[in-house]
């Protein structure tokens, strides 16, 4: 045990190991349980076990849902893209989405109005953390914007359509129906 990262940890820095403890036990006692009703977000990313990867279950009677992003006539392909530019991409335009067919209006805002109430702060407040409407409906503009600054061209041309696909008795991948979310 002399010789374990926290002992070792601790001969080096006191106010690291100190942290570093804190942080775990804090860790493990915010996880959302029935003892802790408060806690409603992963503390890190290490912690989020289903981000790294979805099992797809090719069950032909199951819709999923894509997003196509083209600009000047050019599908962006995700694959070939930084990682930094997928998560912008693989939650934003899902989340406009979400909220452009929501009439504008951020659906988590009950949520969090919820939140705040269970921890005893004005639910008003709520209206402060979540989307608004001007700045939900400038987003194909930033989007827009973002794309130049990241390819590096100049975008005259861009749209976004939402598939929704599914997968036939053989397995293979069909698109079911389509619908163009932005077109700018």
């Amino acid at each position: 045990m002399k010789e374990s990262y926290f002992s070792r940890l601790r001969k080096h820095s006191k106010r690291l190991y100190i942290f570093v403890v804190i942080y775990a036990i804090g860790s493990i006692l915010m996880i959302q349980s029935r003892v802790n009703p408060y806690m409603f977000f992963e503390m890190t990313p290490v912690f989020t076990w289903g981000m790294f990867s979805t099992n797809i279950d090719a069950a032909p009677e199951k819709n999923y849902v894509f997003y196509d992003l083209k600009y000047n006539g050019k599908t962006f392909n995700l694959p070939t893209a930084q990682d930094h530019w997928k998560i912008f991409f693989s939650y934003t335009i899902p989340n406009y989405d979400n909220i452009k067919a929501n009439g504008y209006e951020d659906p988590l805002n009950s949520k969090y109005a919820a939140v705040l109430q269970k921890l005893h702060i004005d639910p008003a407040f709520a209206s402060h953390i979540s989307n608004k409407r001007n700045d939900v409906q400038r987003y194909p503009q930033w989007l827009k914007r973002y794309m130049e600054n990241n390819t590096g061209e100049q975008i005259t041309h861009l749209e976004v359509t939402k598939r929704w696909v599914k997968f036939d008795a053989g397995g293979i991948l069909q698109v079911d129906s389509s619908k163009i979310i932005i077109n700018e």
